[in-house]
C-alpha cells in the first residue's frame, strides 16, 4: 500500500528496547509499509511486523564500526517515497531524540517530501526512570523553553517561552494538561520543522476515545 502518488515518510521510534513498549501507532504503520529503513537498535520481533513483502533496509550506526552516511540515509528516504512508497524510518527510542529524526525531518522538509513523527518511547527517559532517577526537578537555571499541550491529538498547541517566564506563559495562555515541558536550544528548531510536518494522523478521536478524555471544570 502506499500513501499517495508521492508516497510519505513516517518517522517512527521503535522505544527503548523492549518490544512490548512499541506504539500501536507504530504497529499499525509496520503492518502496512512498503519500505522500513531501520536502525541497529531496533529489536528483532519488532521488525517481524512489518508486513509480508515489505522491503527491510538496514541503515545502522555504531561507534567506531561500520557506518552509513546520514547523507545516504537522507537520499534513501527521499527516493523511496518518489517512488510512490509508503515509508517507515524506524528508529530504536523516540526519532527525535538522539535519532538525527531533526536532521532527516529538515531533508525531507527541503525536498518537498511528506512526512510526519510517530513518537516512540525515549531511552533517554524510560532509561533513568527505570533506574530510579527523574530526568527533570525543580531548581535548574534559566533556558529556551517550551510548552507541548496535547501532543499528538488535533488540539495540540505549543506555547514558547524561557524557563523563567513559561510559567507565567503558560497561565495567561491557558495550557492545560497533559503537557510536555522542552527545554533547550532545540526549542529554536520548531519554526523550521514544525511548518512542515503532516496534519495529525486522526483528525477527530473515535467516540469511545473522546467520551474518555479530561474534561476541564
Amino acid at each position: 500500500m502506499t500513501a499517495g502518488r508521492d508516497g510519505i515518510v513516517h518517522l517512527v521510534g521503535a522505544g527503548p528496547g523492549d518490544p512490548g513498549l512499541l506504539t500501536l501507532r507504530a504497529a499499525e504503520l509496520l503492518a502496512r509499509a512498503d519500505t522500513v529503513v531501520y536502525d541497529r537498535l531496533v529489536h528483532p520481533d519488532v521488525l517481524a511486523r512489518a508486513r509480508r513483502g515489505a522491503r527491510l533496509l538496514f541503515v545502522g550506526k555504531e561507534g567506531f564500526g561500520e557506518q552509513v552516511p546520514q547523507a545516504e540515509i537522507c537520499a534513501l528516504l527521499i527516493e523511496q517515497a518518489r517512488l510512490g512508497r509508503e515509508v517507515v524510518r524506524l528508529k530504536g527510542g523516540d526519532p527525535f531524540v538522539f535519532g538525527r529524526g531533526g536532521e532527516e525531518a529538515l531533508a525531507l522538509e527541503e525536498a518537498g517530501v511528506p512526512y510526519d513523527v510517530v513518537p516512540g518511547v525515549s531511552s533517554g527517559v524510560a532509561g533513568p526512570g527505570l533506574a530510579g532517577i527523574p530526568v527533570t526537578h525543580r531548581g535548574l537555571p534559566s533556558e529556551p523553553a517550551a510548552l507541548v499541550e496535547a501532543a499528538s491529538l488535533p488540539q495540540q498547541r505549543t506555547v514558547e517561552g524561557t524557563l523563567s517566564s513559561i510559567a507565567a506563559r503558560a497561565e495567561a495562555e491557558n495550557v492545560g494538561s497533559p503537557a510536555l515541558l522542552v527545554l533547550g536550544e532545540v526549542v529554536g528548531l520548531r519554526t523550521r520543522i514544525a511548518r512542515g510536518l503532516a496534519a495529525p494522523f486522526s483528525e477527530e478521536l473515535p467516540a469511545q476515545a473522546a467520551a474518555a478524555q479530561p474534561r476541564s471544570s
